[in-house]
């Protein structure tokens, strides 16, 4: 009981999670797939279903036809949508957007990218994400293993 209180007050609840773009820029130069349009989306949550509250960040790396960029949450005009398959690598359906830029990235892997005057279309895109554990994942598999490593030290000590 009183191990479960420590849980709560010391482990954070969840841990952001991150997802990383690569696709084929049709409209590029090199319009190679080894040199890729990269991007990387923070979400709060496993980010199933996408939603406004649920983004922290989206950063474009950028190609010979846009610069990078960075939308944030604090952006007022933020609009996010879509959702992001639970088996990854693989195409996402993600709409992020204010109000200059525009990602959209669609579950069959076709993605474009741009403002109002500018398109960058692409092909080939995927999504990946990070294997971090969560800080209670951790927590919850190495308290029992310090619990058995205390009694058994202690076991030792009484026996002498």
């Amino acid at each position: 009981m009183l191990l479960g209180a420590f849980v709560a007050l010391v482990v954070p609840a969840s841990a952001n999670q991150i997802f990383y773009f690569s696709g084929t820029c049709t409209d590029c130069n090199s319009g190679n797939p080894s040199d890729p349009a990269t991007g990387t989306l923070v979400l709060t949550d496993n980010g199933a279903t996408l939603s406004t509250s649920d983004f922290v960040s989206f950063t474009y790396n950028g190609t010979d036809l846009l610069a990078p960029f960075t939308i944030s949450a604090g952006d007022p005009s933020i609009g996010v949508s879509g959702s992001i398959p639970s088996i990854l690598p693989g195409p996402a359906d993600v709409i992020i957007s204010n109000s200059v830029w525009q990602f959209e990235s669609d579950s069959l892997g076709n993605w474009s990218i741009g403002n109002v005057s500018l398109g960058d279309f692409g092909s080939a895109s995927t999504w990946s994400d990070t294997a971090v554990p969560e800080p209670n994942t951790i927590f919850m598999l190495g308290a029992p293993l310090l619990a058995l490593a205390f009694f058994r030290l202690r076991m030792r000590k009484a026996a002498q």
